[in-house]
């Protein structure tokens, strides 16, 4: 468990005030307070997940730490926003058609997605220079794939194999490791 420092649980208060005063008919039934939810940072290597409710038996807000230093404020309203939804909507919701209209009709939504997309990029930059990001490309629809651990040698694209070979593992949609500098390396060759 790693609680929100003082200032960082403050800004967090914050937002959720302003979002309850601002969005009332969404988040209105929400407690006036925050004693009812525990808020922690998530792990420091995250890199696509930036935060996270949990319903369980504490309701707990995980936040990445670094979304606090980004320099645009819309960000980390944004995945407070974000994350509210899902405490307001349940756990069944997920993020299904309901869930992204709610998301996608606040005014200040377009901002928050270009800055969330500049933030994971700048984690996937910061993790790729720290030699923790490695990626893929599928042979056969391209689409890149990155991971934080190697995968193991003989890995296939899941969505061509799913989509093209009825679910079946086939040697044309093995993944192909690619340097950042754009060298291809078979999945299974270390690296030095």
């Amino acid at each position: 468990m790693r609680p929100l420092r003082t200032e960082h649980l403050l800004a967090v208060r914050e937002i959720y005030r302003r979002l309850k005063r601002s969005e009332p008919n969404r988040f209105g039934g929400l407690p006036i307070g925050t004693s009812w939810l525990r808020m922690e940072y998530l792990r420091d290597d995250a890199i696509r997940t930036l935060a996270t409710a949990s319903i369980g038996d504490i309701p707990t807000l995980k936040i990445h730490p670094r979304a606090f230093e980004w320099n645009q404020p819309i960000l980390l309203k944004g995945l407070v926003r974000h994350e509210l939804i899902h405490f307001v909507l349940g756990p069944g919701a997920g993020h299904g058609v309901l869930f992204r209209s709610i998301e996608e009709e606040w005014e200040h939504f377009e901002d928050y997605k270009h800055q969330r997309a500049k933030f994971v990029r700048t984690l996937e930059v910061a993790a790729r220079e720290d030699g923790k990001l490695h990626r893929y490309e599928c042979p056969n629809c391209h689409r890149a794939i990155l991971k934080n651990r190697p995968l193991k040698p003989e890995s296939a694209c899941e969505l061509c194999c799913q989509n093209i070979n009825n679910g079946v593992w086939s040697e044309a949609y093995v993944l192909i490791k690619v340097d950042y500098d754009g060298r291809i390396r078979d999945v299974g060759e270390d690296y030095d």
